[in-house]
């Protein structure tokens, strides 16, 4: 049992002397007593009026009035939160928001608030459901010297300093706080001490159940100057809620942390994977953890919203604190609730916390069979993997940011079915949406909220409206406002699949963020059924009043189930936790083990701000940055380089190093080499300059250089972009950020906040690619460079140590300079170096001895030589450079012996757009055609309803030419022997892909199996004969005019994900060996020059011929 820290300090002994002696008080004669009652009695009459003695007992009323210069108070409203002892609003323990009226007083609308138990009220001014705040910091309001009466609170637009009327306020002794500290003991703090001459007795104070019923207080005991004791004459139940009331003030008694307590663990810790509903058998279950309830019920409901029970199950109560229930048939698609009995109690239809989906504004559960959800090819869809997570790029992003801009050429504005639309544009034809991704070169997207969250009404889609999403509802359904129709759970389950999907077809992994450090209200579904048991009382530091408590047993439980579901179901990369640091390392190493489970290649970051949340349980450590070498699988945001690169996110006019402070050379130094004060490895360190919060870097260099010309503030932006991008660790960009994304005010500001702000705010404007095409090609540049050189990407601190070298001749503030050796990391470059100039004058640098040719100037980035140095060279002004030695990229372009076959029938055009028609040119029944490759991946679709197998894989050089293959009936791969083949059903897409040294022969063996045709089904096919199998080898040549291959290492398979390899071809002409991957893993290419393949499949047998098409797409990364 843990005591209350406020009586930490000699309480315990005070009680035991308490309990040898006999009360002061019974030293009183009765006829003292009697006069000192009458006395206060007497005094009370005269001191308090009757009017506010009648609302003592109501609470504190406290009226709010706010004024508005424009006078407009619509939808404008208050957010009210209490600190210190327990919290009731207006009678209701879940009511935090007020609405404003407008009664026409010259002091502003007013709103009001009757507050119990509240010593200090924290409050927001606030429109809508949070689209702004006025003004943006938090208020608190002191009660605590506040007995009862009214206080009025004046608050002015724009203003955060506020005015406060206690003249209608009743004054005195009040509880601060009241703890239970065991059964029969509750410790009392008083907010001042009592006057020497003031006598206080038991019954002064009641103690109640929240069904009314009087707990008998034996004795009363002054322990400290603003201490005393109350010992009960009945034992308290932990599982019931309790108020006190002194004075006619009444608050929430605080419970000793039963839930915390290992008593409590051990008996009610369920560790089951059943919880929820379950379809099974042609039956469906359903378990739901309550230990404190004392009876449950199952609403069973037609539909998501409206409408009665069809059903109301009492549930049965079973092991650790779990409630069931079993119903005949499979009820997919119906709809349940819960309800909850406790003592003098009732909560009615609450969601289960377990629910898959749920219907409109997520107010019922679904029960869904989870399979009818996956789209077409959704079993062969493949994660994107890498060998480090050094080697990610990533891109963080709002769903309806990225499409709901009218310049996007999107159709499904706003919705995840925009991430499935390919070849969008703007009316000048810049790429937008997926394209852009893909054009970009990110390798992953970090989405911003995607599950259920409460801060956008599903029901009014039609009228416009935004939120960020940090007000979680339902952590395991996917958010209705991104569907195509939030009224029926399954639709948005799918569409997120297609979603998730769309982006692994494109190479691009997909990481969530997730916020499991607070709740959108404290009426959460998981409080309702165990009251008090999510929350760390009276903890506030995530903001909203509700700091989830990770370390009990069940919350643990729920967020790794929570998070493990996400990725299991969804096939999701990566997740982001919000506000990490008010969440307990256990925890957080308990996911990581259970993602393992799913694949040990998915990423986990957060935010490690230290939140100094008080945890329910003694020597709790928190996923904070102090302790991130207790989490070695998980990453932390560098706060330290974002602030040292531009500025405090706190003060706009704040330089960083590149927009003015060039004192902080030696802290970009430092923080380049990955942040080593507190961060084990570079893979732990996620590198940013901007993300949605705050300022864009954009806004942030125009708010603190606004006197720059433009062309100086692009030059710093670029610069900030460069060291991002060459520092080690994870490197992270906000959407946006590639073409100078800004969020401007109407008063020439610009929004740091703008979670709530409106499209116009916050939509990616696709047409700022075309105003900064020279922005846009140096980001596009500089993440290629990264692609091509490990150097950059390395993934322990034992390389960095060995690899990295500081220039010192240059070191000085304002340059910053260093070398990497790039033998370390296998890099195909000898040795890189790397400065930054953040002062105004141009600089000369000296170099290591030797030639040296630049890849990265003021104006131009990527693999590509723009010069050559030696002996010094010139940085210009706000600027970088990178230079190289021992390193030539070579562009390839390729000659190509075109092969023909034989075919019988005509297919010259089959009229997609896209496909390569095969032509008779001669007149001699051969056809022929050739593909263009203008990237290093290729997508080539084969159509066919036959059984067909590829074997030996395609590929060149150090990264595969990746072949999609769709089918409409079955496929088979031959691995080894022609007659030893790997069946699998396909029912759309799956990609092949290998390796093959540069200068071999490509060979493509093509099987079709004639055993597996259904006679009937294609006409020609049906009269196929006893020939079980044809082969056509088609062997392409190609020799490399100028240049050499360029690797990307960063993406490869995970060790465990590869398969069989060396594999000889027994019929190309050159022996090569190939890689084969598995059909449920996935290897991407890396960025290269042009090649030109010609690509025919032809299938003859006998009467019949099977007809291959070759479709040409283009798929970078």
């Amino acid at each position: 049992m843990i005591i209350s820290s406020v009586f930490m300090t000699n309480f315990p002994a005070e009680i035991k002397q308490r309990r040898r002696s006999s009360m002061n008080a019974k030293k009183l004669s009765k006829r003292i007593i009697a006069s000192v009652v009458t006395l206060m009695l007497v005094l009370g009459c005269f001191l308090i009026p009757t009017a506010l003695t009648a609302k003592a007992a109501d609470g504190v009323e406290v009226v709010f009035h706010y004024l508005r210069t424009d006078g407009d108070y619509t939808d404008w409203g208050l957010w009210a939160w209490g600190e210190g002892g327990g919290t009731t609003f207006n009678g209701d323990t879940a009511t935090s928001g007020f609405m404003f009226t407008d009664n026409g007083d010259a002091k502003g609308a007013e709103t009001t608030v009757i507050a119990q138990g509240v010593n200090t009220l924290g409050f927001i001014v606030r429109l809508g459901e949070w689209k702004a705040k006025d003004p943006e910091d938090d208020r608190k309001l002191d009660l605590s010297s506040v007995v009862a009466g009214t206080v009025h609170v004046y608050c002015k637009t724009g203003e955060a300093a506020f005015d406060v009327d206690y003249s209608e306020a009743v004054t005195g002794l009040k509880i601060k706080e009241a703890v239970a500290e065991s059964k029969t003991l509750v410790a009392i703090k008083y907010t001042s001490a009592p006057g020497e001459d003031e006598v206080i007795t038991p019954s002064a104070f009641s103690i109640q159940t929240a069904s009314g019923a009087e707990v008998a207080i034996g004795s009363y005991q002054r322990v400290s100057d603003t201490g005393a004791a109350l010992e009960l004459s009945q034992e308290l139940d932990y599982f019931k809620e309790y108020t006190i009331t002194f004075r006619g003030a009444t608050m929430a008694l605080s419970m000793p942390d039963y839930f915390s307590s290992k008593e409590f663990e051990d008996e009610f810790t369920y560790t089951g994977d059943d919880l929820g509903a379950t379809i099974v058998d042609g039956g469906t279950n359903f378990r739901v953890w309550a230990p404190t309830a004392e009876k449950v019920e199952l609403n069973i409901y037609a539909a998501g919203n409206g409408g009665d029970a069809e059903q109301v199950v009492a549930m049965t109560k079973d092991v650790k604190g779990t409630w069931i229930a079993a119903a005949d048939g499979n009820l997919s698609g119906k709809y349940y609730t819960y309800t909850a009995y406790f003592d003098g109690k009732v909560n009615k239809d609450i969601v289960d916390p377990y629910a898959r989906t749920v219907g409109v504004n997520g107010q019922r559960g679904m029960i869904l069979d989870l399979d009818t959800t996956d789209p077409e090819g959704w079993d062969s869809d493949q994660r994107e993997i890498y060998a480090n997570v050094t080697d990610m790029e990533i891109y963080e992003l709002h769903v309806r940011d990225f499409s709901i801009a009218a310049n996007s050429g999107i159709e499904n504005k706003g919705k995840y079915l925009a991430f499935t639309e390919t070849g969008t544009t703007t009316e000048d034809g810049i790429a937008t949406g997926i394209d852009h991704l893909k054009d970009l070169g990110i390798t992953s997207v970090h989405l911003l909220p995607v599950y259920d969250y409460g801060s956008v009404d599903e029901t009014k889609l039609d009228t416009p409206q935004f939120n960020w999403g940090y007000d979680p509802v339902n952590y395991n359904a996917p958010e209705g406002s991104y569907s195509t129709d939030p009224y029926h759970g399954e639709v948005r389950v799918n569409e997120f699949k297609q979603m998730v999907q769309a982006l692994h077809n494109a190479g691009i992994g997909v990481i969530m963020d997730v916020v499991y450090n607070h709740t959108y209200n404290t009426d959460y579904c998981f409080n309702r059924l165990v009251p008090g048991y999510f929350y760390r009382p009276g903890q506030n530091t995530s903001g909203c009043g509700n700091d989830v408590a990770s370390e009990r047993s069940m919350v643990s439980k729920f967020i790794v189930d929570s998070v493990k579901y996400w990725a299991e179901e969804y096939h999701l990369d990566g997740f982001r936790f919000d506000l990490m640091g008010i969440l307990d390392v256990d925890t957080m190493n308990a996911v990581r083990a259970a993602v393992d489970e799913v694949h040990p290649a998915i990423i986990m970051y957060g935010e490690g701000w230290n939140m100094n949340s008080r945890p329910t349980k003694a020597d709790t450590k928190m996923a904070t940055y102090a302790n991130a070498a207790a989490m070695p699988g998980i990453a932390c945001f560098s706060d330290t380089i974002r602030d040292a690169i531009k500025g405090s996110v706190f003060d706009a006019e704040d330089p960083g190093y590149v927009n003015g402070e060039t004192a902080l050379y030696r802290k970009i130094l430092s923080c380049v080499q990955y942040t080593k004060d507190w961060a084990p490895s570079p893979s732990q360190i996620i590198n940013y300059a901007d993300c949605h919060d705050n300022y864009t870097l954009w806004d942030k260099i125009r708010s603190s250089n606004p006197d720059d010309s433009e062309a100086d503030q692009i030059r710093q932006n670029n610069l900030a972009a460069l060291i991002v991008q060459t520092a080690q660790g994870v490197p992270f960009m906000m959407s946006g950020e590639e073409f100078l994304r800004t969020k401007p005010k109407a008063d020439g500001t610009f929004e740091h906040n703008s979670y709530a702000s409106p499209d116009s705010v916050n939509e990616l404007d696709y047409s700022r690619v075309g105003t900064y095409a020279d922005v846009y090609n140096y980001y596009k540049g500089l993440i290629s460079l990264r692609k091509a050189h490990p150097a950059f990407r390395m993934s322990t601190a034992e390389m960095v140590t060995e690899a990295f070298h500081e220039a010192l001749d240059n070191v000085s503030k304002g340059i910053v300079a260093y070398t990497i050796d790039g033998k370390v990391s296998g890099d195909p470059a000898d040795q890189i170096m790397v400065v930054y100039n953040g002062s105004t004058e141009d600089t000369e640098v000296t170099l290591p001895e030797g030639d040296w040719k630049i890849y990265v100037n003021d104006t131009q980035a990527g693999d590509e030589v723009l010069g050559t140095a030696a002996g010094t060279v010139t940085v210009p002004r706000l600027s970088g450079m990178v230079l190289m030695q021992g390193y030539e990229p070579q562009v390839e372009t390729f000659d190509i012996t075109k092969h023909t076959v034989g075919v019988v029938g005509t297919f010259n055009n089959w009229g997609a757009d896209g496909e390569v028609a095969l032509t008779d040119e001669d007149g001699d029944g051969i056809y022929e055609g050739t593909i263009v490759i203008d990237s290093v991946t290729e997508e080539m679709i084969l159509e066919a309803t036959t059984d067909i197998g590829v074997d030996g894989m395609v590929s060149r050089g150090f990264s595969g030419v990746c072949f999609k293959i769709r089918l409409d009936g079955e496929w088979m791969n031959s691995w080894g022997e022609y007659e030893e083949f790997y069946e699998r059903t396909w029912n759309s897409q799956t990609n092949f892909c290998a390796e093959a040294a540069v200068g071999d022969a490509l060979t493509i063996h093509v099987y079709l199996d004639t055993t597996k045709l259904t006679p009937g089904t294609t006409e020609d096919y049906a009269e196929m004969g006893e020939e079980a199998y044809f082969l056509y080898n088609a062997g392409f040549t190609y020799e490399r005019n100028s240049g050499s291959q360029t690797s990307d290492p960063s993406q490869e398979s995970s060790k465990d994900e590869q398969s069989q390899t060396s594999q000889t071809s027994q019929t190309s002409q050159t022996s090569q060996t190939s890689t084969i991957i598995q059909p449920s893993d996935n290897v991407k290419t890396g960025d290269g020059a042009n090649m030109i393949i010609l690509f025919v499949i032809v299938m003859l047998s006998g009467a019949a011929v099977a007809v291959v098409l070759m479709k040409k797409s283009r798929k970078s990364e």
